[in-house]
């Protein structure tokens, strides 16, 4: 940073000082239903917060899930992206945004809310436990929990993390005799 300073005689200084500015990294939530039954389908709601409203975000869940280990994995656009050469706003992460996870569960991450002032994004993703415990066999449990992990890396590799659980209940199964 330099600054100059002229006198009305046109006598003038320069004064020059650094500045490092750091990363803040990102808060992050995560809420998932407290408990479902097996081969239900589970909303986790999560929330980022990150004043670097310039930053994009990867974005991994860990289901926790025994019967389907591929973590569903999303790229959120930052809240606002930047001509370099005009120095203009060209885009806005908008309410209702979806995002494809890049792995191959399928699951979709959904914006409910951005706060374009705070750097607040709030969405939901889905996800299907099929089985209260591990296939095929089972482990002979009416319930299991499993623990889900939020897991938020910016692109200046800050990194939060924040966890939940969620009960998977058995079912029962049913029979007909005709």
């Amino acid at each position: 940073i330099e600054v100059t300073v002229r006198d009305d005689d046109s006598e003038s200084g320069t004064g020059t000082t650094s500045l490092t500015i750091n990363n803040a990294a990102a808060v992050v939530t995560v809420s998932v239903d407290t408990e479902i039954d097996e081969n239900g389908t589970a909303t986790a709601t999560g929330t980022i917060t990150d004043s670097g409203v310039l930053d994009s975000h990867r974005v991994q869940i860990d289901w926790g899930d025994s019967n389907n280990l591929v973590n569903s994995i999303f790229d959120i656009d930052a809240i606002y992206s930047i001509d370099p050469s005009t120095g203009l706003v060209t885009r806005e992460l908008q309410d209702g945004e979806t995002f494809a996870s890049t792995t191959s569960d399928g699951a979709t991450l959904t914006s409910s809310s951005v706060n374009l002032t705070s750097g607040l994004i709030t969405f939901t993703v889905e996800h299907q436990y099929l089985d209260d415990g591990a296939s095929p066999s089972g482990n002979n449990t009416q319930s299991d929990d499993s623990t889900v992990t939020l897991t938020v890396t910016d692109d200046d590799t800050g990194v939060a993390s924040n966890t939940d659980t969620i009960t998977v209940n058995n079912v029962l199964p049913t029979t007909n005799l005709n």
